[in-house]
């Protein structure tokens, strides 16, 4: 009714001024990024895919998607689901992609704490335990801690949610801590996920700009008033 409509157009208009506010936030951020003389900021792109199919055996955990070099895939690009990152592109043909998830064996993610910034290498143990490798004894990770993407290694972009900490302890040798993860990911009933093709500057505007077109016209059109009729229908 006319109340849901104004209801809607009241929460759209809320999250373009967030929009507004935050894209500030992200110039200002830029700005004092050039100053600093640090590398620029990219920002994923992001192709929406079906998961169609499973392939699994001792050595990979394969997702099937019904897309392929027809959407310009190409292997090693990074696949996320709404949650946090899933794998990477192993396969392309014509209309078939193969998916590598976090679950394969030979699989390994650096990955860093978001908290204290930390360096590890994600791997996966069993079922939905995943395992931080590679932190030593001394190094501030705590149970609660979210993990994101590092950036490095070049296949996987800087900041993509992986998981959280579940269990922190030091091995037996005293040396390294044992660090058990949770994926944010449901690894094994996901059914829609997005292949990273490329990233653009986050200063690229252009994406938004036609988007945000096209969402006013349509909430212009529709909240607009319509004619009343005259004195004999007219």
């Amino acid at each position: 009714g006319r109340w849901s409509l104004r209801t809607d157009v009241m929460i759209v208009a809320t999250l373009n001024l967030e929009r507004m506010r935050l894209v500030q936030l992200r110039d200002d951020r830029d700005r004092l990024r050039r100053e600093a003389r640090f590398a620029r900021d990219r920002f994923p792109l992001l192709l929406p895919c079906e998961v169609v199919g499973r392939a699994t055996d001792r050595q990979q955990d394969m997702l099937v998607l019904a897309t392929g070099f027809r959407d310009s895939v190409r292997v090693d690009m990074p696949v996320t689901a709404y949650a946090g990152l899933v794998g990477r592109v192993r396969q392309v043909t014509d209309e078939r992609t193969l998916v590598e998830t976090l679950m394969s064996p030979g699989l390994a993610v650096s990955c860093r704490d978001q908290r204290s910034g930390v360096i590890g290498i994600l791997r996966w143990v069993r079922g939905s335990q995943f395992a931080l490798d590679r932190v030593d004894a001394v190094e501030d990770v705590l149970v609660g801690d979210p993990l994101v993407t590092s950036g490095y290694g070049g296949v996987y972009p800087r900041g993509i949610p992986v998981g959280v900490v579940t269990r922190v302890e030091n091995s037996l040798d005293g040396l390294f801590k044992q660090i058990t993860v949770r994926p944010y990911v449901e690894l094994g009933g996901v059914e829609d996920v997005f292949v990273v093709r490329r990233q653009v500057p986050w200063e690229d505007d252009a994406l938004y700009d036609a988007a945000d077109r096209g969402l006013l016209e349509n909430l212009s059109a529709t909240t607009a008033p319509k004619p009343t009729a005259g004195p004999g229908g007219r």
